[in-house]
Formats: C-alpha cells, sequence, structure tokens
C-alpha cells in the first residue's frame, strides 16, 4: 500500500513540480488553478467511497453478493447523478469560475481546466473500481499494477508533452494517466467480477443531461450580463437536475436521500 500511494503521487503531484521545474512559476499557477476546483468537487464523492470501502469488504467476507451488487450500484448512481452537472456546468461556465477561484490574470488556466473537468468522472470511477472493489477483495497485486501503469504514463507523458505545452501539457498528463489506471482497474474488476456492469446507466444519465448545454447557450444569448447569466445558470441548473433525476432517469440513491430530508424536514 505504501508502495501504491508512492506510485500514485508521480501521477497527482508530480505533474506540478515537474511544470514548475521546466515552465516556472506562471504555468504552475495556471494549472494549480484549474485543478483546484475539480479537487473541491471530488472530494465531497472521495469522503464517501472511503466510508463504503469497509462496509463492502465486510460484505465480501461474508459473500453476500447480492448486497454487494446493490452498494455498488448506489455508488454507480450517487456517482453520474453528481459528476455530469458539474463537468457540464464547469465546462461552458469555466471562465467564470476561473474568476471566482483565482482572479484577474489567470486566463491561462482557462483550458486546462476545462481539459481537466471530465477528470471527475475517470477519478470517480476509478475510486469505485479500485477503493470498492478491488481493495476490498484483497487483490493488492492489481492495485499495484495499476499505480506502476499510471506512474510510467505520468513520466513518459511529462517529458514528451510539458516542456512544449506547458500547463496544458499537464493536463492532458493528468487526464491520459488517470484514463490508464481506469482503463486497468476496470479491466482486472471484470476478471474477478462479470457481472457488474455500469456503462448503460452511465449513457442514460449522460444525454439526460446533454441538454442542460443548450439552457446555458440560450442564457449567454438571451442576457448580456456575464454574471447574471451564470446566476441563472447555477439556479437553472439545481432545478434540472432534480428533475431530470425525480423523473426521467429516476436515479434511486436521489430519490431515496430527497425523501429522507423531506420527511425528516415535516418532523421538525
Amino acid at each position: 500500500m505504501g508502495s501504491q500511494l508512492i506510485l500514485t503521487s508521480l501521477y497527482t503531484t508530480f505533474n506540478t513540480v515537474y511544470l514548475g521545474m521546466t515552465c516556472g512559476d506562471t504555468q504552475v499557477g495556471y494549472y494549480t488553478t484549474a485543478t483546484k476546483i475539480e479537487n473541491i468537487i471530488l472530494a465531497l464523492y472521495s469522503s464517501f467511497t472511503l466510508v463504503m470501502m469497509p462496509r463492502i469488504s465486510s460484505l465480501m467476507q461474508s459473500e453476500q453478493q447480492e448486497d454487494i451488487k446493490r452498494l455498488l450500484q448506489n455508488s454507480f448512481n450517487l456517482l453520474f447523478a453528481f459528476v455530469f452537472p458539474c463537468i457540464f456546468f464547469s465546462e461552458y461556465y469555466a471562465n467564470e469560475l476561473v474568476y471566482l477561484v483565482a482572479g484577474n490574470g489567470y486566463e491561462g488556466a482557462v483550458l486546462p481546466m476545462r481539459l481537466v473537468m471530465p477528470l471527475m468522472l475517470i477519478v470517480g470511477l476509478e475510486q469505485i473500481l479500485i477503493v470498492q472493489i478491488l481493495m476490498p477483495s484483497r487483490s493488492d497485486k492489481q492495485v499495484f499494477v495499476n499505480s506502476i501503469i499510471g506512474a510510467t504514463c505520468s513520466i513518459l507523458l511529462n517529458v514528451l508533452l510539458v516542456s512544449k505545452l506547458e500547463s496544458v501539457g499537464s493536463s492532458i498528463v493528468w487526464f491520459v494517466s488517470e484514463l490508464a489506471v481506469m482503463t486497468t482497474a476496470l479491466y482486472f474488476v471484470k476478471q474477478k467480477y462479470h457481472d457488474i456492469a455500469f456503462f448503460a446507466n452511465l449513457v442514460k444519465h449522460l444525454f439526460s443531461f446533454i441538454p442542460m448545454l443548450l439552457i446555458y447557450f440560450f442564457i449567454s444569448k438571451t442576457i448580456e450580463d456575464t454574471w447574471i447569466g451564470f446566476s441563472l445558470g447555477f439556479i437553472l441548473t439545481l432545478m434540472y437536475c432534480h428533475l431530470t433525476l425525480s423523473y426521467i432517469v429516476k436515479n434511486n440513491v436521489y430519490i431515496t436521500s430527497i425523501k429522507s430530508i423531506i420527511s425528516k424536514y415535516i418532523k421538525r
């Protein structure tokens, strides 16, 4: 596990160090600004993943396969309900979000941010596959191989891309490294558990949230004030997500959570 953490740091923190060595502090500022928002949002889901790990580990020891499948399906449903609205909103309003986080002078962080925001989905899937499935099933060798693949991709791509593309190159390196780790983890999981499937659920959520981009485009064309449009886009995102998750996708985790919140509020 210690070796795995060291190797993982090569494609999470080494990017920043190497970027600073080759391109200077300005590009590091762009890159860290671009990744800051993604890290903040994903941290909310990561806490859920860590809570689920011991529960799934206990179920695996007692071989309660149906309960394991149910919990994993809940994890996927929560991830898809969470990341797609965040990705679409942050991709469209990247300029405004960078300004809110860093202020003026960080326009160079917009493109790197747009490149790393899809990592919320990739890293989220990676956490489910590794932290909730491979680690509880004691697949230490497979987890170690995942880390080697991610570290190797990071080192090679840093050397090839960062000196030329600067902060954009670092974003690409991180994206490709995490994608390689997620793909390898999926391969190992499929070898052990053939009936774990999430692709159809992923596609259903993806296409259900795509119309949000049309809403943002309509807002930008009808409202000239940038910040009014940004605020309206945020409000409409919340409303659209509630309607979509409740009545179109019918995401059971979201519906159950809303009913629980409402029932507690009524009792009070």
